[in-house]
């Protein structure tokens, strides 16, 4: 079905429009095509109206303060006992200063003003954790997403907080650890906020805890039987669902968790603080089936090969992989090679000579038992050649298949 690019007015125009523009990037379109200026086209649509959600919801909180000032009579010198100085009350209402939760709270009971309204702009910041570090949360975004009722809006902020985060476990591995491990392993071009992605990681922690695993994993178990299943499974039509029951079974969660903005990430392997539990956290950002099992496998590596009392968790933006990171190079060779075994790759590869059929890649495919997409996308990254085989990746096929539990959190 074709799409017509048009004013965004509500939330299905959204995401069709989310979705096209996902489908156009995936093709790479020439800088000077139609694609890409459909593309351009898109994005800018997309942001007015997610722009014009936030402006209904938050208005501007310096803006509601000076406005209830004025309705109520109040000076400056009158906000003083309630800021802690008449200096404070300069610099917040300059906005050289943000305000802690103690003041939202203050201001929220003497100005009838909504706990919401402070969540706007670098106003509504977690206060000082004891590290010394001031989590932003997005909550915004999480709000447009569903990931947050709406109905919390009429709550008082530390309600809100406590319900952004009520498993306080989860929230330091989510917030501590991870802040630990950003700084010491994902490269500076990595795209991840700390604070947006750390949230990202508290919501999948909170799914994974949801996932009924059938066994124990066991680390220093083979893994053949369970690969060699998931490869099989790549060739129904609900693969990926049903690699989600095959994983449980072996003991690991997998969940599905759309991205935040300023995350850019493909996916995660953690361990599930107290249990121990691996749990792999897949964003379906690319929404292709070559992508959905290089991502599963490369997460699998991980947990297979590097998560342990000394690493709990490992988020990848598989776009920024530094060739010099021995941990995501290994999880990637495990990919690779776990899905196409080497000796029939290069035997494969060697005698296309890089001249490769749909019909060759097909019969490759089924030869080794594994869904022809994956064969096309590892033929397309070896030659980087992005424009062959567009039509065998499998665009627009994922997302689908997990239904609901992608969509009512997009």
């Amino acid at each position: 079905m074709s799409y017509n690019v048009k004013v965004i007015k509500n939330v299905t125009d959204h995401k069709l429009a989310i979705n096209e523009l996902s489908r156009l990037m995936d093709l790479e379109p020439d800088s000077e095509s139609r694609d890409f200026q459909t593309m351009e086209l898109l994005a800018v649509l997309i942001e007015q109206y997610e722009s014009s959600l936030v402006n209904l919801v938050t208005p501007d909180p310096i803006e509601a303060i000076k406005l209830r000032m004025h309705e109520k009579g109040l000076k400056q010198r009158d906000l003083a006992t309630y800021l802690g100085s008449a200096a404070k009350v300069s610099e917040v209402l300059n906005r050289k200063r943000p305000l802690t939760l103690s003041m939202i709270k203050a201001l929220s009971d003497l100005l009838d003003i909504p706990a919401n309204v402070f969540m706007n702009g670098d106003i509504g910041k977690h206060e000082v954790e004891p590290n010394g570090k001031t989590p932003n949360v997005p909550i915004k975004e999480l709000i447009r997403k569903n990931w947050l009722p709406v109905t919390s809006l009429k709550e008082q902020i530390q309600v809100v907080i406590d319900r952004l985060f009520p498993n306080k476990v989860f929230y330091e591995f989510a917030f501590h650890a991870m802040g630990a491990f950003k700084r010491q392993s994902i490269r500076k071009e990595s795209r991840m906020d700390e604070d947006s992605l750390s949230t990202w990681i508290y919501k999948a922690l909170e799914l994974g805890v949801q996932a009924k695993v059938g066994n124990q994993y066991e680390k220093k178990q083979s893994l053949s039987g369970t690969i060699r299943k998931l490869r099989e499974l790549s060739l129904r039509p609900n693969g990926p669902k049903l690699a989600q029951q095959a994983l449980l079974e072996a003991g690991i969660a997998l969940v599905i968790l759309p991205h935040l903005q300023k995350t850019h990430i493909d996916g995660a392997a953690m361990l599930i603080p107290q249990t121990n539990t691996p749990l792999i956290a897949l964003t379906l950002r690319y929404d292709r089936i070559d992508n959905f099992w290089f991502c599963l496998f490369h997460e699998l590596g991980h947990i297979h090969l590097h998560l342990d009392n000394n690493c709990t968790i490992i988020p990848d933006d598989l776009d920024f992989i530094d060739d010099s990171n021995k941990v995501e190079t290994e999880a990637n060779d495990f990919a690779r090679n776990s899905l196409i075994p080497e000796d029939e790759w290069n035997h494969f590869f060697k005698d296309g000579q890089g001249n490769f059929t749909s019909q060759s890649v097909f019969e490759f495919a089924l030869s080794i038992l594994i869904h022809p997409a994956i064969v096309s996308g590892r033929i397309r990254h070896e030659l980087k050649d992005w424009r062959i085989l567009s039509r065998m990746v499998g665009h627009n096929e994922v997302r689908k298949v997990f239904g609901n539990e992608y969509y009512s959190l997009l």
